[in-house]
């Protein structure tokens, strides 16, 4: 069975959150480095189980790493909501 793909909207500052706090895969890492200097929303594309992998990442840097950011503790949330839909997409923003 072939893996499927999620798109994942993200904002600047999201892309610099899991840039800062997680470990992304190489794909990912490539991914977000691409949009650095982008002030618009981009769209990532992740596996299901990077993705879990990701929010395991960024709940072990709210946990035991320090980041008290809010805009982290939102972004976890809605990582672990598209975990579980699918739908990546910010239609509010766009």
């Amino acid at each position: 069975m072939a893996s499927e793909k999620i798109s994942i909207d993200l904002l600047p500052d999201e892309r610099a959150l899991l840039l800062k706090w997680t470990y992304p895969f190489a794909d990912l890492a490539s991914q977000l480095q691409s949009f650095r200097s982008s002030e618009g929303i981009r769209a990532v594309t992740i596996s299901p189980y990077f993705l879990s992998l990701l929010i395991g990442d960024l709940k072990h840097a709210i946990v035991h790493r320090g980041c008290r950011d809010a805009a982290a503790l939102e972004l976890c949330d809605r990582l672990e909501y598209v975990e579980q839909t699918g739908d990546g997409e910010l239609f509010y923003l766009r």
